[in-house]
């Protein structure tokens, strides 16, 4: 018998390599401008496969994607995805933000204080790409955001040229942005702070050059929790669900 991890179960590191794979095969079907950049997967899946459907996300092209990775975690017991389920996905209407990163980032802000005014232990998390803020914007965006321990979780992801956000008072956190199981353990730990009034917090995405979906396979395979003829089976019957579309 595999052996499991007390922090994480088998059967949910399985959930997420089936959204990594589904993640990563929607990024030729989705309309231009909601595709996520191949290799990043793990950056969504890891922070946002256990938000709950109360929590808010922010992100530069609308929140269908962040749905449908919130969705899969759900359907864990239920296994591989629907005809329905990728039809919902690609027609839901992608609303881009009109404005900055530091427009929408500073709209998360204000969405934080209306969640905390609630009392209901939701949070916002906001993804946004490094390379699109400067320093200057960064230090917006801590400023109001470093205010009264908001419920608010920046997920940073990498560019070629990007450096880490700096965020004075705000504790930022650099995980390797292709392993999800990494960034799933930093984002539970975050949203558990968040929920609890424990203020922002940054998680830093950061390139390393590694593939998630190779990373997580192999590490399923050598733990024992998965076969290589599964590891197989996720891609194949996924491909064959979107032939049907």
């Amino acid at each position: 018998m595999a052996f499991e991890n007390p922090l994480i179960s088998n059967a949910r590191m399985r959930t997420m390599y089936r959204a990594l794979v589904e993640t990563r095969a929607l990024g030729s079907n989705l309309g231009r401008g909601r595709r996520l950049p191949k290799g990043l997967e793990a950056c969504w899946v890891g922070t946002g496969i256990d938000l709950s459907h109360s929590d808010f996300t922010s992100n530069s092209t609308g929140g269908a994607l962040n749905d449908y990775i919130r969705a899969v975690g759900k359907r864990e017991a239920a296994g591989a995805a629907s005809v329905a389920d990728v039809r919902g996905l690609l027609a839901a209407k992608a609303e881009p933000f009109v404005g900055t990163a530091t427009d929408r980032l500073l709209c998360a802000v204000g969405a934080a204080m209306a969640v905390k005014r609630t009392k209901a232990g939701h949070i916002v998390m906001a993804y946004v790409n490094a390379g699109n803020l400067s320093k200057p914007d960064w230090k917006r965006v801590v400023a109001a955001g470093g205010r009264s321990n908001l419920p608010l979780i920046l997920v940073v992801t990498p560019t070629k040229s990007s450096t880490s956000p700096s965020a004075p008072g705000i504790p930022v956190i650099p995980v390797d942005a292709g392993d999800a199981i990494a960034l799933y353990r930093v984002a539970q730990e975050s949203i558990l702070r968040a929920r609890s009034e424990g203020g922002m917090v940054v998680i830093d995405c950061v390139a390393m050059g590694a593939d998630p979906v190779k990373i997580l396979g192999r590490q399923l395979i050598t733990k024992g929790i998965a076969t290589e003829r599964w590891i197989k089976n996720v891609e194949e019957h996924f491909c064959q669900t979107l032939a049907r579309l």
